[in-house]
């Protein structure tokens, strides 16, 4: 049973498109057991330390928690948490495609790594003011608000998460389960691919392909799908007669203004700019 599911005493919430906030004090005893699509921070509030054990991918973490410490659980990274006294805390969700996007925005990779009882003491001033804003009915405003939230996701990927270089070297699968999947993306590049059937050819479930792909290659499957076509492009601007908007078609990106934005942040300059650079020498 999830831990949302289980909650039985003084509890509120706080819901915007991009993220959930819950306030909880004096939950029950019990074995909370999740694997959500979204990120998960939760800061410990109890006033006096709780014994506790944590399963996070495998691995089992046992110890007391004090008011302060933070975890930091990564989306569908199973976990389970089981505490032997009532339980006070703040936990925020946060929507896993809108820490991708800020990650692409800054060319940064959205591999996140967990951490369990951790202290960050801004993340836990930045959750704070998240909290009194939501109490204060978030008058302050959604720009306030989206702030806050892209404050919150950069701190994730700058200290929970591995930088990504402008020419990111390809990675062999080191076993066969991704094969398929990945000769399929080569092949159709030019096509919009979906999730459901790259998950299909692995046979695995679109949650469980994702997370293991990601942990595999170190990167998501719509990464490499997008490395795929700027590698492909690099070799099409070598072509005099090809403009850039023809080069964006081929290449399966739904306008060149979208082909743009993704050859500089994989690349770092524009696609003139390389044409000019390095190919018109």
């Amino acid at each position: 049973m999830s831990l949302n599911e289980t909650l039985q005493k003084h509890y509120s919430t706080y819901t915007s498109e991009h993220f959930h906030l819950l306030a909880a004090s004096d939950v029950r005893p019990q074995l909370a057991e999740e694997e959500v699509d979204r990120h998960v921070l939760v800061l410990h509030r109890s006033t006096t330390p709780v014994n506790i054990q944590e399963n996070v991918a495998g691995q089992i973490y046992r110890g007391q928690a004090f008011q302060g410490d933070l975890n930091f659980i990564p989306s569908h990274v199973d976990n389970s948490c089981e505490w032997d006294v009532d339980l006070s805390f703040l936990r925020l969700e946060i929507s896993a495609d809108k820490v991708n996007q800020i990650a692409e925005q800054e060319n940064r990779s959205s591999n996140l790594s967990y951490k369990i009882r951790t202290k960050d003491e801004k993340l836990v001033q930045l959750m704070t003011w998240l909290e009194v804003e939501g109490k204060n009915g978030f008058s302050q405003g959604q720009l306030y608000t989206d702030s806050m939230m892209n404050l919150i996701t950069l701190h994730l990927l700058n200290e929970y998460g591995s930088s990504r270089g402008n020419d990111l070297e390809w990675k062999t699968p080191s076993s066969t389960v991704f094969s398929t999947a990945i000769e399929y993306m080569h092949a159709h590049y030019d096509q919009d691919i979906s999730l459901e059937k790259l998950h299909q050819l692995s046979h695995l479930s679109s949650s469980h392909f994702i997370t293991s792909f990601k942990k595999e290659m170190g990167i998501t499957p719509h990464q490499y799908l997008l490395k795929i076509r700027i590698d492909r492009a690099k070799e099409l601007l070598i072509d005099p007669v090809l403009t850039i908007g023809n080069i964006s078609l081929r290449l399966g990106f739904s306008d060149q203004s979208h082909f743009h934005r993704h050859f500089k942040k994989w690349t770092g300059v524009t696609p003139l700019q390389w044409k000019k650079n390095f190919v018109q020498k």
